[in-house]
């Protein structure tokens, strides 16, 4: 099986420079959930709300309790990539196809790299 650190930075280093340097806001997280806390999930919520484990887990939620949320910007890009059920495997969707089927919830929720917390967000429900 491949390096999979290595696999990820060859993912990451193909994205443009105003992708790949965002992070995710846990204030704005915070607030747009109406949450008391937002932070990284464990991997055992992740892998529960998810339905599969950690570094597997697709864009997409199968689970009421997991509302799914999109930066506006990523939607100007023609495709979206995410692992396939595998960490050492990519998938590229049309950005149109993933919106008519995933429906995520789209809002500015982008941090700067090297600015305060940044991550991956849950809610505090």
């Amino acid at each position: 099986m491949p390096d999979l650190t290595e696999c990820a930075r060859k993912v990451h280093d193909q994205w443009p420079p105003q992708i790949r340097d965002k992070r995710v806001n846990f204030d704005k997280i915070k607030t747009l959930l109406d949450g008391t806390y937002a932070a990284f999930a464990s991997s055992e919520v992740a892998e529960r709300l998810a339905g599969t484990p950690v570094g597997t887990i697709p864009p997409f939620s199968f689970d009421d309790r997991l509302e799914l949320l999109i930066e506006p910007e990523l939607l100007q890009h023609a495709e979206i990539y995410f692992n396939a059920a595998r960490p050492d495997r990519t998938i590229a969707l049309a950005t149109a196809d993933y919106q008519s089927i995933a429906k995520p919830r789209v809002e500015p929720i982008d941090k700067r790299a090297g600015r305060g917390r940044s991550g991956t967000a849950r809610s505090s429900a």
